[in-house]
């Protein structure tokens, strides 16, 4: 997943280690985006 949002053009913007506890064990959660002018960019040249 993270590698679809890079090629969307998006960015890490944090990741919160040890946060998501599942069968037993803990995650780390990503969260990605990117600036409205970035989108904007990318939309016009669609």
């Amino acid at each position: 997943m993270i590698r679809v949002g890079e090629k969307l053009g998006m960015q890490m913007e944090g990741r919160m280690r040890n946060v998501r506890f599942y069968e037993g064990k803990y995650y780390d959660s990503i969260r990605m985006g990117m600036l409205r002018e970035e989108w904007e960019e990318i939309k016009g040249h669609v």
